[in-house]
């Protein structure tokens, strides 16, 4: 009995939820409700004052750069500028939707992946976290750039359900492609966020393989429980092994079906950067990667990084040449760039922080989204050492939170990786809140017991790591507090 015991404990402390929940519950889409009208009442109540010349300012960006080969992205200018052909009034009340968005879009993916009651957490956290409810009131890019990108993974996670269920599954995937895109014309560095979707279409697609093959991979015995007509004939029964099962057929369909999806993927993607391509190639008369200002900017990143400052940029083939620059960076001088990075770890470890004081609600509001921060962030890197039960997403997860952690210590748009970061946090904090719920209610059975189940929690090896940069992470805050 206590074996048992210790094992369901063992999964709800290990996050194992269940089954994701597909359908809303009455009382939570009345709580999402609430959560939604009181997140937009925050929000406009504690925006930035804006004029319309900042506004203004912010339509002329994008585009070429004072050199016929160095451009930027439009997709943020463009964007204001067609919302001020309105008022500078829709600009902020577009700002404000966007934000709110976040709310059911963030529930629903917590919802799918994990559980109900955790979407609940997420979406209150998404609710009252103060980084997040600031950021609409400002002209800044990464309030667009974090809903394109919430919508992309809110898309895929829905194929992916259509997928393993055999049901239409091709319009997420159009959808989770032009949404990417969309993003990457906002910023242009979210070029490699496509190899990251590639891979999670690559697990999801052998998760349904796996799924189908387990019924293939049996054999059909002889049965005596049931007759099968007058003659006295019986059916067969399924036991679950073949002999001579073909991995090189399994690999094929495996091929066959990543092909197919990833088409479905990168069409629309194309598709949807494919006018841009054209406006630079007209201009520069080569093919331009998106944009080449993101591919300088790295450079002088590198560059700084390294200590190696006074090489000068170049001006012909340009494109090439910075992407030459950086793997002649990376290649000779790894160990000084890591050295670069490691001294610009602060600007990861409190960029969850609020420098107090504030007045009013928001200082009350910075109080609570501090200890908010303190909990979660850590928090979410035990979650993440859990064993893998969400397919795709984690791995997602994993790759966007390297590569966005990587542009920060950078220093390469700061804003738009470090919300990224949050709402990946966010989320995984929220499961861990829930973990730790779960597991305070077993102290109703006995502490005995429930520390005998943490003990067992904890001796995962992926959740000792998680653990360990727990720990890290806590002392990195603390330090950063105090200091």
């Amino acid at each position: 009995m206590r074996q048992e015991s210790r094992r369901w404990r063992y999964r709800r402390l290990s996050l194992s939820i269940g089954m994701p929940e597909w359908r809303f519950a009455a009382s939570d889409l009345l709580l999402l409700v609430l959560l939604m009208l009181g997140g937009g009442a925050l929000r406009w109540l504690l925006r930035a004052p804006l004029t319309l010349e900042e506004a203004l300012a912010l339509t002329q960006t994008g585009g070429n750069v004072g050199q016929t080969w160095l451009f930027s992205v439009p997709g943020y200018a463009r964007f204001v500028t067609f919302l001020l052909g309105f008022d500078l009034f829709w600009l902020q009340v577009v700002q404000m939707g966007l934000s709110v968005l976040l709310i059911p879009l963030g529930y629903d993916l917590a919802r799918r992946i994990f559980d109900g009651r955790i979407g609940v957490i997420f979406a209150t956290l998404l609710t009252i976290w103060l980084p997040l409810v600031d950021l609409p009131g400002r002209l800044l890019s990464a309030n667009l750039i974090l809903c394109l990108l919430v919508l992309h993974l809110w898309l895929l996670v829905h194929w992916r359900d259509s997928y393993r269920a055999a049901e239409p599954s091709a319009a997420w995937l159009v959808g989770a492609g032009v949404a990417l895109a969309l993003a990457t014309l906002v910023y242009a560095p979210l070029l490699w966020a496509l190899a990251w979707t590639l891979l999670f279409v690559l697990i999801e697609v052998w998760r349904r393989l796996a799924d189908d093959d387990e019924v293939v991979r049996g054999e059909w015995v002889p049965t005596k429980d049931v007759r099968f007509d007058a003659g006295g004939r019986q059916p067969d029964r399924f036991s679950g092994r073949v002999r001579g099962w073909s991995w090189r057929l399994s690999g094929r369909r495996w091929l066959f079906a990543v092909v197919q999806q990833g088409l479905i993927l990168l069409i629309p993607w194309v598709l949807t950067l494919t006018p841009w391509t054209i406006t630079t190639y007209r201009a520069t008369q080569q093919f331009m990667l998106i944009d080449t200002q993101s591919l300088v900017d790295l450079v002088v990143a590198l560059r700084g990084a390294a200590g190696d400052s006074t090489a000068p940029m170049p001006t012909e083939q340009p494109q090439a040449a910075l992407l030459a620059e950086m793997g002649r960076l990376v290649r000779e001088q790894p160990l000084a760039i890591l050295a670069g990075l490691w001294a610009e770890r602060d600007s990861l470890w409190g960029a969850g922080l609020l420098r107090l004081p504030l007045e009013g609600v928001a200082g009350w509001l910075g109080m609570l989204s501090n200890l908010i921060w303190m909990l979660v962030a850590p928090m979410s890197l035990v979650v993440f050492g859990t064993p893998l039960r969400e397919g795709g997403v984690r791995v997602l997860a994993w790759a966007w939170l390297i590569s966005a952690s990587l542009m920060v210590l950078l220093g390469q748009g700061v804003a738009q990786n470090l919300v990224l970061i949050w709402f990946l946090l966010l989320l995984y904090g929220a499961v861990g809140l829930y973990g730790l719920g779960a597991w305070v209610s077993t102290l109703r059975d006995g502490i005995a017991g429930s520390l005998e189940d943490a003990r067992y929690f904890l001796s995962t090896p992926g959740v000792i790591v998680g653990f360990i940069l727990m720990l890290a992470l806590c002392w990195q805050i603390g330090r950063m507090w105090i200091g």
